[in-house]
């Protein structure tokens, strides 16, 4: 059934188009329930988006903080600075 002709049936309900189609209710139940899967369905195939693109963001903007730490280490002449800390 069209999503258009739904539409159309949710507006004409009366004692005769209700006699017509006994099964009415269980069709709006069905289709809510179909609205409910698909909108929780685009809600977390979005959220796995959204997460991947996340994580892979953060690998590459690591990538790039180590490759600098390194040119930096080789500019200093393969140096690495240590900063003492005391304890007491």
């Amino acid at each position: 059934m069209a999503r258009n002709e739904i539409k159309l049936r949710r507006q004409l309900i009366d004692e005769g188009s209700l006699e017509r189609h006994r099964d009415y209710g269980l069709l709006l139940q069905r289709h809510e329930r179909e609205q409910r899967r698909k909108r929780t369905r685009r809600i977390f195939i979005y959220s796995l988006v959204f997460a991947v693109v996340t994580v892979l963001l953060l690998i590459i903007a690591s990538y790039f903080i180590v490759k600098w730490e390194k040119e930096r280490e080789q500019k200093n002449g393969g140096k690495t600075t240590f900063q003492t800390v005391r304890r007491i």
